[in-house]
């Protein structure tokens, strides 16, 4: 045993018990094969619950069933070290030191047990640090931020639900973006703009408090300013009596909603401003708030609770998916019953089709496509709507009409990072969508720009022929299948996924004759395909785009599944 496996296995003993066999086998601990490689077969040949083993050291069980499942070295951290007549089982310290630094995804929060060189290791190079992040515990994520001081580099490459998802289970989000590198915090609030007050707090360190706030009375928001007269702000922002009256002003008018909301943030000294307003004001503010999260986040403690306590029952219920934030930090639980149901919202949604309150707009969900579509042409809000959506209301408005891309790509791109951050799979979106609307969407938020491939247009001056359009580079030739693989497998293989040689063309040469060696049976593999996966490969357009971002993609969509995660090695340049 080498020494670093001799080192980690002590950083791992205090924290595991080494006679404990790793016990979630069913439908995941894989047959062995021979030749001491590490395997990989599909659930339906999982072994049964193991028993008992002693120390660190392979178990004496054996297993009648034949080997056959495929092999390859990088494949599973599941998978044991094969002997010529039988395999052991390894312990659950076996399965860490084994896998490091790829450890498991559902023993993410062995973490904490270990030492922080450890840690930092494999968080500097987890083959999928983002879902290994999403699935520990919150005791888990702090002492990773404690043993690995650069995490926000790796945390703002990250997608939006999974920094959502960790900021919301750390203590006090707001200090840790703080604490970070500006760059690394600003690329992490740009993905979840629900943070960015987090931000706006620390913008200007070195400006003092009373020019903060001289800023702030004298010069009204740039969306606001045309409702408003500069010496009305000046009088607004100065004492109560008038904010409350241009506030009034504000809901009167035909301010769009995302404008409405802007002027509410901008106002200074909030807590004080909704501490004094009815609760009839605060549910008609809360009506028309596109960022309900962020408005909550900006009153203080005791504000904030008596806020939601006093507003309309209805308007609570309808902005309760939208404020994470706030339901952490003030510990809230729904305990009420929504007056209106779902009937009930998509009747006040067809009786005003046109300008229904943006608090209903999950009601979209399972309402009859005319009227859906209607909706989306001729809402005076449609963006503020989209942005209000839980992630399955959403889903359903995209499915049912699809043209919506041709209004989100005229958002902000506040509002584009919103609603991308709803998707389970945002580049598979934009990789289906229009070249030109990808293109304009990754212009506003260029770190999706790894999703497409755009092709390269070169005009040749000397010449009067068309432009040509250059192909994905590579270095590498796209290799001929049919040299590869069986006429059989290509045919059984073209039954489901029609562009399968395509794909299977662009593997590195190198790698496809590796793999071959470890995968005689490649259809073993293939057939371990999810049907997520499959009609994947039957969508998107895997060919075209680069090696890395195609082996990336891949891997994304892997969730438990081996054979994808593989596949996706596989692909790899």
């Amino acid at each position: 045993m080498s020494l670093l496996s001799i080192l980690l296995l002590l950083s791992i003993s205090a924290a595991l018990n080494l006679d404990r066999v790793y016990e979630d086998a069913e439908g995941n601990i894989i047959e062995a094969c021979k030749n001491d490689q590490l395997c990989a077969n599909s659930p339906s040949r999982s072994t049964k619950k193991m028993d008992k083993v002693g120390g660190v050291g392979r178990a004496k069980k054996k297993v009648t069933k034949d080997c056959t499942c495929d092999c390859f070295p990088t494949v599973s951290y599941y998978c044991m070290l094969c002997q010529t007549d039988s395999f052991s089982v390894p312990t659950k310290a076996e399965v860490l030191i084994r896998a490091m630094p790829h450890i498991p995804i559902d023993l993410a929060d062995t973490l904490v047990f270990m030492q922080p060189d450890t840690v930092r290791y494999v968080i500097e190079s987890h083959y999928d640090l983002a879902a290994l992040v999403t699935e520990a515990q919150p005791d888990t994520l702090v002492y990773i931020l404690s043993s690995a001081p650069n995490f926000s580099k790796y945390l703002s490459k990250m997608s939006p639900h999974a920094i959502n998802t960790f900021l919301h289970k750390i203590p006090y989000p707001c200090k840790y973006l703080q604490s970070i590198k500006r760059v690394y915090a600003e690329k992490v609030v740009y993905k979840v703009p629900i943070f960015w007050e987090c931000l706006s707090k620390t913008a200007n360190p070195t400006l003092t408090t009373t020019t903060e706030a001289n800023e702030l009375t004298s010069q009204p928001p740039a969306d606001v300013a045309y409702h408003f007269e500069k010496e009305e702000w000046e009088q607004m922002t100065a004492n109560w009596p008038d904010t409350k009256k241009y506030l009034r002003k504000g809901l009167n008018s035909k301010m769009g909603n995302y404008y409405f909301t802007s002027m509410v943030l901008s106002l200074p000294n909030l807590s004080e401003v909704f501490s004094r307003l009815k609760p009839y004001i605060i549910s008609r503010i809360f009506e028309r708030i596109t960022y309900p999260d962020r408005l909550l986040s900006q009153l203080d403690a005791n504000t904030a609770r008596a806020v939601l306590k006093n507003m309309n029952p209805n308007i609570y219920i309808a902005i309760w998916p939208h404020i994470p934030y706030t339901i952490q930090r003030l510990r809230l639980s729904l305990n009420l019953k929504p007056i209106s149901d779902h009937d009930i919202m998509q009747k006040v949604i067809r009786s005003n089709l046109l300008d229904f309150p943006i608090s209903y707009a999950d009601g979209l969900y399972g309402l009859d496509v005319i009227s859906l579509h209607k909706v989306i042409r001729n809402h005076t809000d449609f963006a503020a709507l989209l942005c209000r959506t839980k992630p399955e209301t959403f889903n359903y408005i995209l499915s049912n009409a699809p043209f919506i891309t041709e209004y989100i790509v005229n958002m902000t791109a506040g509002e584009q990072a919103q609603i991308l951050s709803k998707m389970g799979y945002p580049c598979v979106y934009l990789q289906n969508i229009n070249l030109e609307y990808a293109r304009k969407i990754i212009k506003n938020l260029p770190d999706y720009a790894g999703c497409v491939h755009f092709p390269e247009t070169i005009v040749r001056t000397t010449t009067t022929y068309a432009p040509k359009i250059r192909a994905e580079q590579t270095p590498w030739q796209p290799i001929r299948v049919e040299s590869v693989f069986t006429k059989e497998e290509l045919e059984k293989m073209s039954e489901k996924v029609p562009k399968i040689r395509e794909i299977l063309s662009k593997i590195n040469p190198k790698t496809i004759k590796l793999m071959r060696s470890y995968f005689p049976d490649f259809m073993n593999l293939f057939n371990s395909f999810d049907d997520n996966f499959i009609k994947a490969l039957n969508t998107i357009d895997f060919a075209s785009m680069t090696p890395k971002a195609r082996s990336e993609l891949i891997l994304s969509m892997a969730k438990k599944n081996i054979a994808v995660k593989v596949f996706g090695t596989i692909m790899a340049p």
